[in-house]
């Protein structure tokens, strides 16, 4: 479903995005992400399964550093469709996890932080920050189960 221009023009009326807000989302992104997978920071190059509590999680390393992890985590929920697929980018010191490219219909995710593209990255870090909630929601109730 794509959203038209004439309906993000009236949110963009109503709404002003800001650097701090994306800000904001990437650290608590970055908590949920780290409260899932702890390891993050010493994980190998390559795929993963995550298959822990339920959640069929891939996550692929694409590059690790000593400040940054470069990751693509992928939510499979059957063997063709892999949706959400989101390229990520923690950054270890500052505590910050950005959203780099999500495979979506609905959210466009560029590398601008100006309008509107800032809005577009802040709805789309948004979706992430509850796909992770999510997760994290389900991770909890099988273990309390």
């Amino acid at each position: 479903m794509q959203v038209s221009i004439a309906y993000r023009q009236q949110q963009w009326l109503k709404y002003k995005p800001s650097i701090s807000e994306l800000m904001q989302i990437g650290e608590d992104n970055y908590l949920l992400i780290r409260r899932l997978i702890s390891d993050l920071k010493q994980l190998p190059l390559g795929k993963i399964a995550l298959n822990q509590h339920q959640i069929p999680l891939e996550l692929t390393i694409l590059e690790q550093t000593k400040y940054t992890t470069l990751f693509i985590l992928t939510h499979r929920i059957n063997k063709t469709s892999q949706v959400p697929n989101a390229k990520l980018r923690a950054f270890h010191d500052a505590h910050q996890l950005e959203l780099l490219h999500l495979d979506s219909q609905v959210y466009k995710v560029n590398d601008q932080y100006h309008a509107p593209a800032l809005f577009d990255k802040i709805q789309a870090s948004r979706f992430i920050n509850r796909w992770l909630h999510y997760c994290e929601q389900i991770t909890q109730e099988s273990i309390n189960k």
